[in-house]
């Protein structure tokens, strides 16, 4: 067996410090090779797993156009290495401050915390965090601009302080020319009354047998969290730098299931008491789901996977060779690089976790199609600060965005494997007048082409304008569209009654095009809801107001509803004694009325008409029955009674009508008013009037005939 190559996560500059790769088997020795002005093994380890952060090897550094590539070996299995087509670019280190946008605080910053998490740096920047009396935490940044840091001993987060955080070239390299952007960031209120217990941990994701991480939420930035496991009596602590994440073990959960006790506590001192344990219960270890492939095309060498188990070992089979690898934590999607793939040919996959196999996938590569090609571009307008850009690009092809990094050009972004239109972060944040520009590797080629167009970043208005929520909020939603400076950071909050409180329920960076940011829990209409956005430092005002209009829509007839009959003297009528329509923001409605047939002499059939009144694009629906003469007359004999309609009945009928999911639609229904009418030919009544009599006999019949002879 063979296995897969691994992948370098970057972007890297002559700065960075080390190496992030994903895809390794547990065990596998994984070797990092620079090409360059010499050829040399920049970092070398045993991997845990999925994915493995290498350092450097000692003395060694970067430098700007070292192309990296990988390999890992398992035993007598062994990748080949990155092929020279799909090797890492490594960026000039920065040389002037005026290169680089401000940082950004990406924890909240509590008194009494005891990590940070730093965002926007140039990959390997030292990022150094002080208060107003003395540096409390510094480190390196990694390939995504992200310095997590860990306070110096003896360092504390004061109350009602500032925390200010700078870049800066580390040691060993030249300093950078100017002054160092500074970002200002107001200590947060305290997270509990003085003395009270810290809140209950969340879990955000299920636990399972078998994993080798636990997704948890509600936690105080900078807390200690502890997870104890209840079948050996152990226990393990991290240091969360935000409110949720995933918490990585030191091995995985027992296949057959365990308890876990999990508690924060903030240890930078005594002001409160640890939380009360979250009692998580681990469901035991069952078969994964079966993969699903995104056909490759012809002579490329990776092939991407979605419906993955993170965690899991992944064996692809091609050419009777079999490659295996590693799926990383936190993600269920992976590109998997293996040999150059043909047209025709078979490739199958199947998923292992905890001794359960899943069933197997199977795909064929496929030739390059003909038509035009679009060269991928960069979604416009560009922002300073922005921590994301848009791609799009045909499904298949590798992107990575360049850039004017000061000291030359450099990759800006990790090579990104596109599906249609991505966000792809960049790292460091992007600076007002910097040139970007994209780069692609159309599937199955083995030369990357740039696009001509370069863009500008423009500057962010000095006045930082408050976001706008798009669409109306609706109760059940999980996300909300906003409007704003495409890279912001935009964070929603809620503002709840009894007792009054905000609560952040949802964060993510907009685009040019992707502008929905997802939220970790659904909205209720019992609640006030806001957005702000962050750039370049600048947290804008509180968009206005809003309150989430309600999921479901009812509507009730409001008196019986008759419709006279025309087949007898009496005139008994048809009547909808009660009608009722529900309709709901997911699409679905049902439609419900008990009519009654008081005529005697009838039967009859229907249609109820239910319209919505005062919406811009018109809905309708239409209940249609029958039912039977009512009393015992001779009707009820042979008409509808005969087979078994009742005189009085409750009908239904349901449907999915998808304009209700448009929010916008959905504020009109909810502001609507319903009517139920009888339209003008929508009953018919049926009365089975006798056939005529038949003739009298002839009384002649049985008499002679005239010349009859008889």
């Amino acid at each position: 067996m063979a296995l897969c190559t691994p992948l370098l996560r970057g972007p890297f500059t002559a700065w960075s410090d080390s190496i992030l790769v994903e895809g390794c088997l547990p065990g596998a020795t994984v070797i990092v090779t620079a090409h360059g002005p010499s050829v040399r093994t920049v970092a070398k380890g045993i991997a845990g797993g999925g994915s493995d952060r290498l350092p450097l090897l000692a003395g060694e550094k970067l430098q700007a156009t070292d192309l990296l590539v990988v390999l890992q070996t398992l035993s007598v299995e062994a990748s080949i290495e990155t092929p020279s087509h799909l090797a890492s670019l490594v960026a000039p280190a920065p040389t002037n401050h005026d290169a680089l946008a401000p940082l950004a605080f990406r924890s909240h910053v509590y008194p009494c915390g005891r990590a940070l998490w730093v965002s926007g740096a140039a990959p390997g920047a030292r990022v150094t965090v002080k208060t107003a009396t003395a540096v409390i935490a510094s480190g390196r940044a990694n390939e995504s601009g992200d310095a997590r840091l860990t306070l110096s001993p003896g360092a504390l987060i004061p109350i009602n302080g500032k925390a200010t955080a700078w870049q800066q070239a580390p040691a060993g390299f030249p300093a950078l020319l100017g002054t160092p952007k500074e970002t200002t960031y107001s200590v947060d209120k305290l997270p509990a009354p003085h003395g009270a217990k810290l809140p209950v941990p969340v879990l955000t994701a299920p636990a399972r047998g078998c994993d080798r991480s636990v997704h948890l939420g509600g936690i105080i930035d900078g807390a200690d969290v502890t997870i104890s496991r209840t079948s050996e009596g152990t226990s393990e602590t991290a240091i969360f730098d935000l409110d949720r994440l995933r918490f990585d073990l030191t091995k995985p959960l027992a296949s057959a299931g365990d308890k876990l006790e999990v508690v924060q506590q903030l240890k930078g001192c005594d002001r409160w008491e640890a939380s009360d344990p979250l009692v998580v219960h681990v469901e035991p270890s069952k078969k994964p789901g079966t993969p699903a492939l995104l056909p490759p095309c012809d002579d490329a060498v990776d092939v991407f996977a979605a419906n993955l188990e993170p965690g899991a070992i992944v064996t692809l089979t091609f050419a009777a060779e079999q490659y295996r690898a590693m799926v990383p934590e936190g993600t269920t999607t992976f590109v998997f690089r293996m040999t150059r793939l043909n047209a025709g040919s078979t490739i199958t996959i199947v998923q292992e976790k905890c001794g359960l196999k899943s069933d197997t996938a199977t795909v064929q590569p496929v030739a390059m199609g003909g038509g035009v090609y679009f060269p991928p571009d960069v979604e416009e307008p560009l922002y300073a600060c922005a921590r994301a850009v848009r791609v799009r690009a045909r499904p298949g092809t590798w992107v990575q965005i360049f850039g004017d990094v000061g000291a030359g050009a450099g990759p800006i972004s990790d090579q990104v494997f596109i599906r249609g239109s991505e966000r792809i972060y960049v790292a460091p944040y992007l600076v007002k007048d910097q040139s970007v520009w994209v780069i692609a590797l159309r599937c199955g080629a083995d030369r990357w082409k740039r696009n001509p167009n370069t863009h500008i970043v423009q500057g962010v208005p000095e006045h930082l304008l408050a976001p706008i929520i798009v669409d109306p909020l609706i109760e059940g939603a999980r996300s909300v569209l906003v409007e704003g400076v495409p890279g912001a950071f935009i964070q929603i909050f809620s503002l709840l009654p009894s007792p009054t409180r905000v609560e952040l329920i949802g964060e993510g960076v907009i685009d040019p095009i992707g502008k929905r940011v997802f939220l970790w829990r659904a909205l209720t209409t019992k609640e006030l809801v806001y957005a702000v956005q962050i750039v370049c430092g600048q947290t804008s005002r509180a968009s206005a107001l809003q309150v989430p209009t309600g999921g479901v829509r009812s509507f009730d007839l409001a008196l019986p509803l008759k419709r006279m009959s025309n087949q007898s003297s009496s005139m008994k009528p048809l009547t909808c004694l009660w009608a009722n329509f529900v309709c709901r923001h997911d699409g679905s409605w049902n439609y419900t009325a008990e009519l009654e047939n008081e005529e005697t002499e009838a039967d009859v059939s229907f249609d109820l008409q239910f319209d919505l009144v005062g919406v811009s694009s018109p809905f309708g629906a239409v209940l249609k029955g029958q039912l039977s003469a009512s009393g015992n007359g001779a009707i009820t004999k042979t008409g509808l009674r005969a087979i078994g309609v009742p005189p009085k009945k409750t009908f239904s009928d349901s449907a999915v009508f998808a304009g209700f999911q448009n929010p916008a639609y959905w504020a009109e229904v909810y502001a609507a008013t319903g009517k139920f009418s009888f339209p003008p030919n929508g009953v018919a009544w049926k009365n089975y009037a006798p056939p005529p009599e038949a003739p009298d006999e002839d009384p002649d019949k049985d008499e002679k005939k005239p010349g009859s002879g008889k």
